[in-house]
């Protein structure tokens, strides 16, 4: 996925240009932890790793800078928006050049979960997380689905699957917009988040969809 996903990414954002650190910048990083970064990161780094938007609208990649080994020696260098939760790379697959990426809840740093089978996947899927948590500006979110509302989405949206191994499922159409399924423990829909990257996009989807939405960005806007 290396390599490919960043144009999902750009796409759904609507970004123009790079917006990531330079090799100086990541080179002090590294300095500093005493190990190169796995190749993948490290091009993330790179190419968006200074775009808030996509990196910090609700969990939040580390600066390059704020890079740290937990005591079990695993290179963190995502968290969760109330650092709830971590996620970071195994010491022994560090060298990778796309690793997979765990995750840790309340700093057990000894309760380590596979989160995604590789770093592109896992960046990839926060960029869809944080989009319909705030990261794009027309949004929406309900608990109220039927299995008929879960049956029209998985009919009319493409799944990206393969991803996350969290309780979360991805659908687009062209990566414009993003719409993500959260379920519980045996797979069981409990919540649809939508988000999209112009307004018209984003009132076609509520208006075809059609739900009780708890929240809408546009909730309060005169032309809703």
């Amino acid at each position: 996925m290396t390599g490919t996903y960043f144009g999902k990414i750009f796409q759904l954002y609507a970004l123009g240009r790079n917006y990531g650190y330079t090799d100086e910048e990541l080179q002090e990083a590294e300095t500093k932890l005493g190990c190169s970064l796995p190749a993948a990161l490290r091009e993330y780094y790179r190419v968006l790793g200074k775009r808030d938007q996509v990196n910090d609208a609700h969990n939040r990649l580390l600066p390059p800078e704020d890079l740290y080994f937990s005591t079990d020696k695993t290179l963190v260098f995502y968290e969760e928006n109330q650092a709830v939760a971590v996620w970071g790379f195994r010491k022994d697959d560090i060298q990778q050049e796309d690793p997979p990426v765990f995750g840790a809840y309340n700093n057990e740093f000894d309760d380590w979960f596979e989160d995604s089978p590789s770093t592109a996947a896992f960046l990839l899927s926060m960029a869809y997380w944080n989009a319909a948590l705030g990261g794009l500006p027309h949004n929406a979110m309900t608990e109220r689905l039927s299995a008929e509302n879960v049956a029209f989405i998985e009919q009319h949206w493409e799944e990206q699957k393969n991803i996350s191994y969290q309780f979360l499922r991805f659908f687009t159409h062209d990566h414009n917009q993003i719409l993500v399924l959260t379920v519980d423990k045996d797979g069981a829909p409990n919540g649809l988040y939508l988000a999209a990257n112009n307004k018209t996009e984003y009132k076609n989807i509520v208006d075809t969809l059609a739900l009780q939405w708890q929240y809408r960005s546009d909730e309060n806007d005169q032309d809703a």
